[in-house]
Formats: structure tokens, sequence, C-alpha cells
């Protein structure tokens, strides 16, 4: 256990538990509890429960608020790694085709970029890293979708995402 608090401006009641994998740290955040049932320093076990959600702290409704941070990495997206990768067994780096547990081939399906822009990565989460950019009204298709996270693979190696964080990036074009 790496920190029992609360932010009244953001995370409201929260958890941080520090993970280490060889050299390598993690922390994982659990924030808007009810309450904490466990102590800064205490140990903990996969399963543990280590406090209750709610309402607490910048938020609009009860729910869990979960983030992955990674020691010496600072992802794009709040400083947040993409927890899928970790949680499926997934490795972080570009892994070969094939390896993306979660991938599900799809009949070839014209999707149609509908944001300004929308970044291409080389796996389905913004951990991977970005390989190219679509440009709003450009069409791929798509060929393999990742059910966990939504993302489309459309050439191999090349990934975008379907919607993120409550945004619609791609939409199926009519033919």
């Amino acid at each position: 256990m790496d920190k029992v608090a609360n932010e009244d401006g953001g995370y409201g009641n929260y958890v941080k538990l520090r993970h280490t994998d060889g050299a390598a740290t993690f922390y994982t955040y659990y924030a808007h509890l009810a309450n904490a049932v466990v102590s800064a320093g205490q140990s903990v076990s996969a399963g543990a429960v280590i406090g209750k959600s709610n309402n607490t702290g910048a938020s609009t409704g009860p729910h869990l608020h979960f983030g992955l941070r990674i020691t010496d990495q600072n992802p794009e997206y709040k400083g947040y790694a993409d927890p899928m990768p970790y949680l499926t067994g997934a490795t972080t780096t570009a892994p070969s085709a094939g390896e993306f547990p979660g991938a599900v081939d799809i009949p070839e399906t014209d999707f149609e970029v509908t944001a300004e822009y929308l970044n291409v990565r080389s796996g389905p989460g913004i951990n991977y890293p970005q390989v190219g950019r679509l440009e709003e009204g450009d069409v791929v298709k798509g060929k393999r979708l990742h059910s966990q996270s939504v993302w489309i693979e459309f050439e191999s190696g090349k990934w975008c995402a379907l919607s993120f964080d409550g945004y619609q990036y791609l939409k199926f074009k009519e033919s």
C-alpha cells in the first residue's frame, strides 16, 4: 500500500497501490471511494477489498475510478497507461500479429474517420507507439476488432480507436 488519502477537488477518497515486477514499478489508483478499508503501508493480496466505491471528490455519480501509472513513462492520456494489456496478459511493446488477447477477426468493413484527426498505434491501446495519423474523412477497411477496448486493426500493426473516453472517432461507412 503506497497511499490512502482524500483529495476534495479530484480523486476524493482514494487508495494508491505500488506494484513491482523486476525493475519496473507500477501504481494503481482506486478513487471516489466511500472509504478505504486499508491503511498506508499495509500489504494486500490480489482480491483483497481495499475500499467501497462511491461519489467523493470531483465526481458526477457513484463509480470506481481505476488508473494505472508506470514509473519513468508519461503516457499521453493524463499520465495514465491503458491497463488492458496488463489485465489480459498482453505485452506493452508491439506484439506480432495474433498476440492481442481479445482481438477477433471481423468481415472487412469500411470505417470513416469522424474526428479532425485520429492517431494510429501499433497495438490496440494508447500505450502502444503512434505509427501514423488519419484525417477526418479518411476511410479504412477494418479487419480485426479488439473487443475489450474497441480498437480496429485496418492493416497489420496499425490500430485506431473506434471510440475512446466517450468520443466516437470512426463510423461505419455506408456503401
